[in-house]
């Protein structure tokens, strides 16, 4: 089932309340983490013989890395401590292995004194000296032990989360440990998926050292990621159906300029099943919609001729609407805004130039929030799309990510699907006690960043709300399933190669 994911401030209450709640010995926990990331080293080192440098600071990141650097010494590693802390400061627990380094006769060198051991090779090299509390840029000589062990050999590991990567947002704080392999523990941190992080952290492990699910204590996580088994919430077909059973979308896109997009989007909505598509475009689509998509039923306009009955009686075919890619910005798309947020009432996706023309229009937003407090809406923008949407600055947004993402999908009640190289997903309806607010995204690769994903995305999304999905689990499945198309696209050919069209071809692997 889903995956939680946690914030530092999760993380540590949850550890807490494992040992005030279930009496499980802090030391304990210490040692199942420092123990998993010893198994880690040695599967992919071999045991014995080989040298290994533990970065420690003085906090229980820094007592891990302490453990650690006496479990590997029983190994028959050749072990030194370069520490970076202050012996005074050490928490109880780093200080209880530090002393056990001691009497095992593990040389423990302080950073203050010599760093000489910097300039030698090492097989590997452990960062344990912050983990997730750190709250402030890295500086000082943290900053230049960091940059100094990043340009050095050898087989690099993280403990819990890369030192100067911030927990929750993935960001780099000044500067940060570069891992080829992440051990973190319980549960997988925010910052590992997001930003920075995801290139920082390597290969990420997540390791079970006794923080279980009870250890919620009633408080489930804000933060969740689906995994392939999460496919089967998918709606399954029916042995006794018809088109009709599996939604009737109308797709709203496509213009004289950019005609693919609306293509695009209508093929993702059948190929995730949707039963039946109707595509209301510009007259000069009818061609490749026809030859490329004959399963389309197309209403067309031109943009000096209008008639408001058209959009009426596409509208109510439709018991989904999705609008907005390759829309352009012209009267007749925003005519076609106006009349969706002011007279329909369906479930409704927005992107794109959709996105665009509301936020030009305050008049539009507060349409958008009216229409929004009776039917679901999943807004679907890019980061430059959103800076315009919510004025806030993209910067600004990624160093809060979690808190502006969720406080903005609130002030509107809606579903927002913010597209990112980890795109995040945003539940801003009333909030349920059984379920995060807030999905991660796991699944995809660089590939994805080409013209046209996003409406390939936007049509899987309509494709799962047609069918019969709550909206948060559209929008997150849509963007998972849009990822796996990606990671099945690139098995046998290059990210560089990829292009949207390749994408909706490999639902066939993941649906039924």
């Amino acid at each position: 089932m889903m995956e939680y994911i946690v914030t530092a401030e999760e993380m540590k209450t949850y550890d807490n309340n494992t040992i005030r709640s279930f009496g499980v010995v802090g030391a304990v926990l210490m040692e199942r983490a420092a123990l998993s990331v010893c198994e880690r080293i040695v599967s992919r080192l071999g045991a014995g013989g080989k040298k290994a440098l533990i970065l420690c600071g003085s906090g229980n990141n820094g007592g891990d890395g302490f453990a650690i650097a006496r479990i590997l010494h029983t190994k028959q590693f050749a072990v030194r401590v370069l520490f970076a802390g202050s012996v005074q400061k050490m928490s109880d627990e780093c200080r209880m292995q530090y002393e056990s380094v001691l009497k095992y006769g593990i040389e423990v060198v302080h950073a203050k004194q010599s760093t000489a051991c910097l300039d030698e090779d090492c097989d590997c090299i452990v960062d344990a000296l912050f983990g997730v509390s750190l709250n402030r840029p890295v500086g000082g000589i943290y900053a230049q032990l960091i940059e100094r062990v990043n340009a050095m050999s050898g087989f690099k590991v993280a403990v819990d989360i890369p030192s100067g990567i911030d927990a929750d947002t993935g960001l780099v704080m000044g500067v940060a440990f570069r891992a080829d392999e992440t051990v973190t523990f319980a549960f997988r941190k925010a910052g590992l998926l997001l930003g920075d992080g995801k290139e920082y952290c390597g290969t990420v492990i997540c390791a079970d050292i006794g923080i279980t699910k009870e250890s919620f204590c009633g408080e489930i996580p804000g933060q969740f990621s689906y995994q392939s088994c999460d496919i089967s919430r998918i709606p399954p077909r029916k042995a006794v159906s018809h088109k009709g059973s599996y939604g009737k979308v109308l797709l709203i896109a496509g213009s004289r300029e950019i005609g693919g997009a609306c293509l695009l989007a209508a093929q993702s909505l059948y190929r995730s099943g949707c039963g039946y598509v109707r595509v209301l475009t510009e007259e000069a689509n009818r061609n490749l919609l026809l030859s490329q998509l004959p399963e389309a039923v197309l209403s067309t306009y031109k943009e000096d001729v209008w008639e408001v009955s058209h959009i009426r009686a596409a509208c109510d075919f439709a018991t989904v609407l999705v609008v907005g890619p390759g829309l352009s910005k012209s009267r007749m798309a925003k005519s076609l805004v106006e009349h969706v947020l002011f007279h329909e009432h369906k479930p409704l996706v927005l992107d794109a130039d959709a996105i665009n023309m509301i936020s030009e229009e305050p008049s539009l937003k507060e349409a958008l929030k009216t229409y929004a407090r009776s039917q679901p809406v999943i807004l679907t923008p890019h980061l430059l799309e959103l800076q315009r949407f919510s004025d806030i600055e993209i910067a600004d947004f990624k160093r809060d990510l979690l808190n502006k993402g969720l406080e903005l999908a609130r002030q509107y009640r809606m579903i927002l699907v913010a597209k990112d190289a980890a795109t995040v997903v945003f539940d801003g309806r009333e909030a349920k006690e059984t379920m995060p607010s807030v999905y991660i995204n796991q699944s995809g690769n660089d590939g994805l960043a080409t013209a046209g994903s996003g409406d390939v995305l936007t049509g899987i999304i309509g494709g799962m709300l047609a069918k019969g999905m709550d909206a948060m689990e559209s929008a997150c499945m849509g963007v998972y399933l849009h990822g796996l198309c990606a990671d099945e696209a690139v098995k046998n050919s290059s990210k560089s190669y990829l292009k949207a069209g390749d994408l909706a071809q490999q639902l066939q692997y993941f649906l039924e």
